[in-house]
């Protein structure tokens, strides 16, 4: 009996294992596809290789942001800090409301993209799910 339940233990442990293996970093991801899109379940993000930012709702209404990227290596975790100018889709919005935003993400995998993420205005083809946290959001002048 003992042994059957380390079996399982010795079984489920290598499975987890290969499952952090198939995790890739955001740059990494960022070298394979050029593109990394995440959401948060009512907006999406958008970080190209080529530096370049986007925002927007997975809806009809909600945020935008366009904008640049880089990565800020003096912080732990190598944050990305985006800079860009926030408005609305279907709402009221500031006229000059520039704004940086500094974001940590996790390593994550790729999947197809569902639903809203690839009917609405995203339409994108894949999503790549990781965990990510906005540590710092504030208003610069441009």
């Amino acid at each position: 009996m003992n042994l059957r339940f380390l079996a399982l233990l010795i079984l489920v442990a290598s499975s987890g294992s290969h499952a952090s293996e198939d995790k890739l970093s955001p740059l990494h991801a960022l070298e394979q596809k050029k593109t990394i899109t995440l959401s948060d379940g009512l907006s999406f993000y958008t970080f190209k290789a080529d530096g370049n930012f986007a925002s927007g709702p997975i809806g009809m209404s909600g945020r935008t942001i366009s904008g640049t990227w880089k990565v800020d290596t003096g912080r732990p975790n190598a944050p990305f800090v985006v800079e860009g100018k926030w408005s609305w889709v279907n709402g009221i919005s500031r006229n000059e409301d520039y704004r940086r935003m500094v974001v940590s993400l996790w390593p994550g995998s790729f999947r197809p993209a569902i639903g809203a993420e690839k009917d609405g205005f995203l339409s994108a083809k894949e999503m790549f799910d990781c965990y990510f946290v906005i540590d710092e959001l504030y208003p610069i002048k441009k």
